[in-house]
């Protein structure tokens, strides 16, 4: 049994296969780029972010009919889906997220 961990960060997707006892097996980093704005904003292409995570899974493969649990992390506190003009299709007020 393994678990996958993928952290999905502001410029790289981080991934990991873990034992049942927690311990790191493997580990692999894919970079993307990313766009920032108006100080703090930031904008990640999302085929960029699905093409790292492809690629990440492609270099854990070997673990794939092993692999029981998956868990991640995306860009704290959470993801924001958007519609096709931009607008968030959930409001996300990051001062109620515990």
């Amino acid at each position: 049994m393994y678990i996958l961990s993928a952290d999905f960060g502001t410029s790289s997707l981080k991934m990991a296969i873990l034992d049942k006892n927690t311990k790191i097996i493997e580990t692999t980093k894919v970079e993307y780029q990313f766009h920032a704005f108006n100080q703090d904003w930031v904008e990640i292409d999302v085929n960029q972010v699905f093409g790292a995570m492809v690629t990440g899974i492609n270099n854990l493969s070997k673990y794939k009919k092993d692999i029981d649990v998956i868990a991640y992390d995306t860009f704290s506190p959470s993801m924001v889906f958007m519609d096709n003009e931009g607008e968030a299709l959930y409001p996300i007020d990051r001062k109620s997220v515990v």
